[in-house]
């Protein structure tokens, strides 16, 4: 099975192609909407965000050529799931580190409050996901400025 090096949720990531390497740009720990939370929201109302989540697995020879699935969630406080994102990577020959990034566009509008990202991968075909990864994100609300007028 393949092995988690890292896992975490970032503004962007940054691939340098000759170096193989990478560079997570600002790794969220908390989220601070400038605005209130509105009272009435429409289902899978989200906020106008470019975030990714970014993992680093290393993968052994018997994982050549065998296919994963990933799934990435966003657990609730009271442990429902928010969103969720599945993506596919299979190991490859003289490659034993394999990364997978995901682009997201748009945040969904929650309630103030810690908030988890659940990692867990499964073989292809097979039922059961494994977690691997649980990263907490708090989320809250801060009162927009609002500009005062100057005194003349």
């Amino acid at each position: 099975m393949p092995r988690l090096l890292l896992f975490a949720p970032c503004d962007n990531v940054l691939l340098s192609g000759e170096a193989q390497s990478a560079s997570l740009i600002i790794v969220l720990s908390q989220l601070v909407f400038q605005a209130a939370l509105p009272d009435l929201l429409p289902p899978n109302a989200a906020v106008p965000m470019r975030w990714c989540t970014f993992s680093q697995w290393e993968m052994g020879e018997s994982e050549v050529g065998i296919e994963y699935a990933q799934k990435v969630s966003l657990i609730g406080p009271d442990g429902s799931e928010k969103i969720a994102n599945t993506v596919t990577f299979t190991g490859e020959q003289d490659k034993p580190v394999h990364r997978v990034v995901v682009t997201n566009f748009g945040f969904p509008i929650v309630a103030a409050g810690i908030y988890r990202f659940k990692l867990s991968y499964q073989r292809t075909g097979e039922e059961n996901w494994v977690d691997a990864a649980d990263y907490p994100l708090q989320v809250s609300y801060a009162p927009a400025a609002v500009p005062t007028p100057a005194v003349q």
